[in-house]
């Protein structure tokens, strides 16, 4: 469906928010099915047409530079997912967008910090968010489990082994209801 509209949207030449958030999208669905390298040409080109259509300091393109920052996780690309999550902040800061959307840039930015070795910063950050988390998006439950994963991971690379099995303990407490858990995810918990 997202290639669908990918395609009405450049055959007929539409100039509006769903083209972006439609390739952001499909990027996203290409990532997940493994075509990394596709996914990260997508959600360039998203990004590229989400600032022609609104200039770089709108909510919109802060929301389509999010699909490139979780792509460039998934690629293992941790320093430009650092710049990329600094912009989606910077923007998000000045235009005032969607708090959910800060706040899954600062998980983006915990994971790239944790790739990076930078354990402290990314302990603190995934503690941060998984608690705000909690409270502004409770029924979100995959999303939930993702922080509490990083955190389970932060913390036993601290070596605070006690509070890491809480948190693994609180992330398979809700491993059921999550969506694209995976065996080796739920094994190494």
């Amino acid at each position: 469906w997202f290639a669908e509209g990918i395609a009405i949207c450049r055959r007929a030449n539409v100039q509006h928010n769903v083209c972006p958030r439609l390739l952001g999208s499909h990027a996203q669905a290409l990532s997940i099915n493994g075509d990394l390298a596709g996914a990260a040409s997508e959600a360039t080109e998203a990004v590229a047409m989400q600032r022609a259509l609104t200039g770089a300091d709108s909510p919109q393109v802060a929301a389509t530079l999010g699909f490139l920052a979780r792509i460039q996780v998934r690629q293992g690309h941790y320093a430009e997912a650092l710049r990329t999550t600094d912009e989606i902040l910077a923007v998000q800061e000045r235009t005032g967008g969607m708090a959910k959307d800060a706040l899954f840039a600062r998980f983006q930015r915990a994971l790239a910090l944790f790739g990076l070795g930078r354990n402290d910063e990314a302990l603190a950050l995934a503690i941060e968010v998984a608690d705000a988390h909690k409270t502004s998006t409770p029924n979100d439950r995959s999303t939930l489990f993702s922080m509490l994963v990083l955190k389970a991971r932060c913390l036993s690379r601290a070596g605070r082994h006690d509070e890491a099995r809480a948190a693994a303990a609180e992330a398979l407490a809700i491993e059921s209801t999550a969506t694209g858990v995976t065996a080796e995810t739920s094994a190494g918990l």
